[in-house]
């Protein structure tokens, strides 16, 4: 694993208020990687990059984190970063535990079903009620929830299906 890799940990919601602050939509709600000093790249959705210091980490709701950034001083600041991605190098994520990963980590692995047949890889992740996975294989590409009762075990080689979870 890459540690200088940029590993996409959430999204730039709407602007908040006058001064500058933006509601983030962390992957992971429990996430650390918003605290002050941390620096995080935003990715636009026009492609545009930019490296951006948290000043502030001032809230958490069920809308995500209220965050301040340096360099984005009032509301039309805040509102260029609006749809970006927020990413952090693999090498600032905390340590994983047995059996934990990165979705940035499923990404190309074999996938295949307990009984063993080839169902294709991993092309990506979406997001949306639950976390969703892409595979591409020979019945082109197909959406697998990523749920137990569809995905048995996510190992270092493969991601492993039901039986008849594209059934």
């Amino acid at each position: 694993m890459d540690p200088e890799k940029w590993i996409p940990i959430g999204v730039v919601g709407a602007a908040h208020g006058l001064r500058g602050e933006v509601w983030l939509r962390p992957f992971n709600p429990d996430s650390e990687c918003f605290q002050p000093g941390r620096v995080l790249t935003a990715r636009g959705p026009s492609g545009s990059v930019r490296r951006l210091r948290v000043v502030a980490s001032v809230a958490r709701s069920p809308r995500g984190v209220l965050v301040r950034f340096e360099g984005i001083e009032d509301r039309t600041s805040a509102r260029s970063l609006t749809g970006s991605e927020i990413a952090v190098q693999r090498k600032d994520l905390p340590p994983l535990d047995p059996g934990e990963f990165y979705h940035e980590d499923l990404i190309g692995l074999p996938v295949r079903t307990r009984s063993g047949q080839p169902i294709g890889r991993v092309a990506g992740l979406m997001k949306g009620a639950t976390d969703i996975l892409v595979l591409e294989g020979a019945r082109g590409e197909v959406l697998v929830p990523f749920v137990e009762g569809f995905v048995v075990e996510v190992r270092d080689d493969a991601v492993i299906l039901e039986d008849g979870a594209l059934e």
